[in-house]
């Protein structure tokens, strides 16, 4: 009972943190929890949260906190369970993450246009109204959800590192009603490369 409660505060620490701004991957903070991972033969995202595959890229190689490769921009996150058997955990798992992935993309929408504000003038043309509730739509069309990593730990909790793309967030908010200025939004916000292709290594 203590780690399912001390595991729901985590998952709603990790959310709080990613709202109050992602800490970059290799940051002292988050080198030191990979450390104490590695330390525990565990996997270096193990309790991360969330972190971006921009940050991932631009960390030094030994502080990253995932071997693994994903070519195309977007966003990784976490999610744990020990519900069931090893399948229903995985999937439940998988369920606590995306939970996270939903909530972040509206908080970083959120950050974004409160920053543009400031950075504009509230009275700014540039700050148009992002309509209430269409991160909300946005997040709950999402599709393209990946798992990337899956890890079972001694004490039987399922650990698993989910990825979603920008392209795929893009494709959710252009599946809404939102107006062509929140669209526009939408691309600043969750940017995609170019050179941005689907590979991923597990």
């Amino acid at each position: 009972m203590k780690r399912i409660i001390g595991a729901a505060l985590a998952a709603m620490l990790a959310v709080f943190m990613t709202g109050c701004g992602s800490t970059a991957v290799g940051s002292s903070s988050q080198t030191s929890a990979a450390n104490q991972n590695r330390a525990n033969n565990d996997p270096d995202w193990l309790g991360m949260g969330t972190f971006t595959s921009r940050e991932l890229k631009n960390a030094p190689e030994d502080s990253r906190v995932w071997k693994g490769y994903v070519e195309e921009d977007g966003m990784f996150f976490t999610g744990e369970s020990n519900f069931g058997d090893r399948r229903t955990a995985t999937s439940t798992a998988e369920l606590n993450a995306k939970a996270q992935i939903a909530q972040n993309v509206e908080q970083v929408i959120a950050d974004f246009v409160k920053d543009e504000r400031e950075k504009n003038g509230a009275d700014s043309s540039e700050n148009e109204n992002f309509s209430s509730g269409t991160a909300t739509a946005v997040a709950k069309k999402i599709s393209g959800i990946r798992r990337v990593d899956r890890y079972i730990a001694e004490d039987g909790y399922t650990h698993v590192l989910m990825f979603v793309s920008n392209s795929d967030i893009q494709k959710a908010a252009k599946d809404t009603s939102m107006s062509a200025y929140e669209k526009k939004l939408m691309e600043r916000v969750f940017p995609v490369s170019v050179n941005s292709a689907a590979t991923v290594s597990e």
